[in-house]
């Protein structure tokens, strides 16, 4: 798999890191700068955002349900000239940046105002075929994870990339549980994926609190790692204590 930078992937490579920022910025620009500084020195390649916002995350019927919930969204969320501003940031101390989107018009953003290395996609998204083909056709890498699917679900999704003519794909284990008990987290589907996908990169998106989850995927075959990264893990967010 080769990145939008050249940055090559594959189990014959060095693993990719992502630090995770999500919402962990509490919606604050200098702190988001802050985390990107730290993210760069402690060695990751990359730091990932999310570009949700009130209107692309969630439906008008799950904030009627949840009205509390519009409101934190709108608080946590970067708008797309933050998002530049940080992605220029990256740019000038020599880390990659991307982002997660939720609508069309994000993925837009991103592909051809960012040129960001890959695009990844969120578990919640891996039914969303109409979604999948939009961003495959846009001829970029994908990282999709795999959080809440079955198997059933992930070769239906591959296939409706692979469909469109894109094959640069990276495949994440992932167990949507913040924090992730080490008993949960299941990682021998990365050899599972492995023999299945023998063409694609794979990886894991960590939501444990420790290391040797992250250090034991590795030596199953992942190469690239996810990972929530945080600068004080005892601040109340999403999933803030999922972290490094």
């Amino acid at each position: 798999m080769k990145l939008r930078n050249e940055r090559e992937l594959g189990l014959s490579c060095d693993p990719y890191f992502i630090a995770e920022l999500n919402s962990s910025h509490l919606g604050k620009i200098d702190l988001a700068f802050e985390m990107i500084e730290a993210a760069k020195e402690s060695g990751v390649d990359c730091v990932k955002f999310q570009s949700w916002s009130e209107s692309s995350l969630y439906s008008k019927t799950y904030y009627q349900a949840n009205p509390i919930a519009k409101r934190f969204v709108k608080k946590f969320s970067l708008s797309p000239s933050e998002l530049r501003t940080l992605g220029d940031f990256c740019n000038d101390i020599g880390i990659s940046f991307s982002s997660t989107p939720y609508s069309e018009e994000e993925v837009d953003f991103l592909v051809d105002q960012h040129d960001v290395p890959f695009i990844k996609i969120a578990s919640m998204e891996i039914n969303n075929h109409n979604y999948l083909d939009y961003i495959a056709r846009k001829n970029v890498p994908i990282i999709l994870s795999t959080g809440m699917a079955d198997m059933e679900e992930v070769d239906s999704a591959v296939e409706v990339i692979m469909e469109s003519g894109n094959e640069n794909i990276a495949l994440l284990h992932c167990v949507s549980i913040y924090p992730a008990p080490e008993e949960e987290i299941n990682l021998n589907n990365i050899p599972t994926f492995l023999d299945k996908y023998p063409s694609l990169v794979i990886g894991y998106s960590d939501h444990t609190t420790g290391l040797g989850a992250p250090v034991s995927a590795i030596a199953l075959g992942a190469r690239i790692i996810e990972r929530h990264f945080t600068l004080d893990p005892t601040v109340v967010g999403m999933d803030n204590h999922t972290r490094a």
